[in-house]
């Protein structure tokens, strides 16, 4: 089957919870603008630096908190040299508009080689970090494509809201993808010969040949430390990805976030 980027699907797996999909946005454009608004206050980005808006209810927070929202947007400033920002928010409906209880803009998702085409999610599924305890996600991802690559990557940060305060408590890296079209054509001229159409078998395993990828699956374990469950990160099969990755990598509570705090892939 030829390789599609556009088709990858992202799977997580969490134990002990069931298999839900992540959230996709149900809000509306009006209630993302007034979201927007109560998350920037008086930073309100320009319009070109706006590169996604992400707005939906929050059912898993705290207990006693009321229904709550969670938003989520990315900016890029202007500049050459300028980081993409996740800035992130949790909100209370307040009539038509929204009150913003807390919010994080320290996350700097990885955008390497280029900001390209980006785009933000979020993950409402239930990831429980402790008995009492929520977290919630939110995706950002990246993808490139030209006449000799395409690329993709995806990123997950996850987020703790507790004490009116929003904190990133881990970021990994869970899909990356490259397909080398200048190396597919040589391949397929090579299997076929020069002019020659290939067949479907001769391009199938050409496309294999010029693919990079790994997906990984994020897990919470039964140990604890601190009282948070530890936060288990395994490249799925057939990922390129490194051999402690393919066992498992495990990351413990700090007090305050998971130790280490990111997994790029490269642990």
């Amino acid at each position: 089957m030829r390789v599609r980027l556009a088709l990858l699907f992202i799977v997580l797996a969490v134990t002990c919870l069931p298999a839900l999909a992540a959230s996709t946005d149900r809000a509306s454009q009006a209630q993302q603008q007034a979201a927007l608004h109560a998350l920037a206050g008086q930073d309100m980005p320009e319009a070109a630096s706006i590169k996604g808006v992400a707005l939906a209810p929050w059912t898993h927070g705290p207990t006693g908190a009321g229904p709550l929202w969670v938003v989520a947007a990315l900016i890029l400033p202007p500049g050459d040299d300028a980081a993409v920002q996740l800035w992130t928010g949790v909100l209370r409906q307040d009539g038509d508009g929204f009150q913003l209880l807390a919010d994080d803009r320290s996350e700097r998702p990885d955008t390497s080689p280029m900001p390209w085409s980006l785009d933000v999610r979020l993950d409402l599924i239930p990831y429980r970090i402790s008995a009492q305890e929520t977290a919630f996600g939110v995706r950002f991802s990246n993808s490139y494509d030209s006449t000799a690559h395409s690329d993709y990557q995806e990123q997950l940060s996850l987020y703790r809201y507790a004490g009116q305060a929003l904190t990133p408590i881990f970021t990994a890296l869970t899909d990356t993808s490259t397909y080398d079209k200048d190396g597919v054509q040589s391949c397929t001229q090579d299997k076929a010969g020069a002019g020659k159409e290939p067949s479907e078998a001769q391009q199938d395993a050409c496309d294999r040949e010029n693919t990079v990828e790994a997906h990984y699956v994020l897990a919470f374990g039964n140990q604890t430390h601190q009282d948070h469950y530890d936060l288990l990160v395994r490249a799925k099969p057939g990922s390129t990805a490194s051999a402690k990755a393919r066992a498992g990598l495990r990351f413990t509570w700090n007090g305050k976030t998971y130790a280490p705090r990111t997994f790029d892939g490269g642990q």
